[in-house]
């Protein structure tokens, strides 16, 4: 039976039972206990309706957009920056009013196939926006905003899969007379840069987290490698300090032996940082992709050809072109496994193989081969076979 009580301050409230059966109490803005009671009365004929399955029990739970944002903000992972940044464009855009325990399979399914009609971005990216809205979801269900995470019903068959550019139209640079005018184009430090990513094939992370001491054994052939900017590598997913050895080429000496030599001149040592601005400052990705861009229009190279494909791209190219081993290689760029290099560069792999691995049954015409016929019924003469005895066909021993 609903009630009504005040609470210091003069506040009505009314006490009723839920749709779920439970004792409520709930704030009436009314003046007088008579209208409140009113009110009370009002509150429990809706419950009971509800409960009776007459009228649609309202909306609870929190909206995903203010959800989202918190959870967004608590990002530590290496590429927070751009999971925030496809968040804000293609994720938040779709889901910031609806809330979270509405988030269910037909409206993921929706908002995927309006990605892919749109034509926006391509499915590498629109798995990348499923993944987001996976992490978010589970995020909530540990936090108890939603029942569960209804992205992890979405059949295998039906999640956006990546798909490979054709081998053709990759660009990287073929000609090292490229690479030259690609580096007198650029002004120092940031033609160390794409020299140490062009021919070592290390990574922008890696080249902008180079110590002065990494580089103590350019003369031995090889780099050290640590850091990935100001923090670990991408390799170290603990951060025990694990490092690596990248190969040096012949000239790294003649070439980076004088930014070393300016760096200790400074007054840097070992521990600090090998490239730095001219302020003496860290240098950052957005700054290297800027003086990219503009050296590659003005050198009217292929609007595609990111920093990333004229330096650790082309590098990977480069070598398996040439016939490097994919064993090689993949050590070279961090790899985890030489399968993930030639998942990536299978266009490069070299498809020449040992004359013993092509040995055949002397269908070359080789001197001394035996030429055996693979037509089915052709009898082989004894010239052809070597020796006086004729094969029988199938034909003759039907006959026999």
């Amino acid at each position: 039976m609903a009630s009504v009580f005040m609470r210091p301050g003069g506040r009505f409230y009314a006490r009723v039972k839920d749709d779920r059966g439970r004792w409520i109490s709930k704030r009436v803005r009314q003046q007088t206990r008579k209208d409140a009671m009113r009110v009370a009365r009002a509150l429990e004929a809706q419950y009971e309706r509800i409960r009776l399955g007459l009228e649609a029990p309202p909306q609870r739970g929190e909206l995903v957009g203010p959800l989202m944002k918190r959870w967004a903000s608590s990002l530590t992972n290496r590429s927070a920056a751009t999971d925030v940044g496809r968040l804000n464009l293609h994720v938040l855009p779709a889901w910031q009013g609806v809330r979270v325990a509405d988030v269910d399979l037909p409206g993921i399914m929706s908002w995927l196939d309006a990605m892919a009609d749109q034509g926006e971005i391509g499915p590498g990216s629109r798995r990348h926006c499923l993944g987001l809205l996976s992490r978010f979801m589970s995020w909530a269900v540990a936090r108890g905003h939603a029942p569960r995470n209804a992205c992890r019903d979405i059949p295998a068959g039906s999640r956006p899969r990546p798909i490979a550019p054709p081998p053709e139209s990759v660009p990287w640079l073929r000609d090292d007379a490229d690479v030259l005018r690609v580096m007198r184009a650029l002004p120092p430090p940031f033609d160390i840069v794409f020299y140490l990513g062009n021919r070592c094939g290390l990574r922008l992370g890696e080249i902008l987290g180079l110590r002065i001491g990494d580089v103590a054994d350019l003369e031995a052939g090889a780099i050290r490698v640590a850091h990935s900017y100001d923090g670990p590598l991408k390799e170290d997913r603990h951060g025990v300090g694990k490092a690596k050895w990248v190969p040096a080429p012949v000239d790294a000496a003649a070439v980076v032996g004088p930014i070393v030599a300016a760096r200790l001149a400074a007054g840097a040592g070992p521990d600090d940082l090998l490239l730095v601005g001219q302020d003496g400052d860290p240098l950052d990705r957005h700054q290297v992709g800027h003086r990219w861009r503009v050296v590659r229009k003005a050198l009217n190279l292929p609007a595609g050809l990111s920093f990333y494909k004229a330096s650790r791209h082309s590098f990977a190219s480069r070598a398996l072109a040439s016939g490097a081993s994919a064993d090689a290689i993949a050590e070279a760029l961090g790899h985890a496994s030489p399968a993930i290099t030639r998942a990536h560069y299978l266009h490069h792999v070299n498809k020449t193989f040992s004359p013993i691995l092509r040995a055949g049954l002397g269908l070359d015409g080789a001197p001394g081969a035996k030429v055996i016929p693979m037509a089915p019924h052709a009898p082989v003469t004894a010239e052809q076979q070597g020796g006086p005895q004729q094969v029988a066909g199938k034909g003759d021993a039907d006959a026999a």
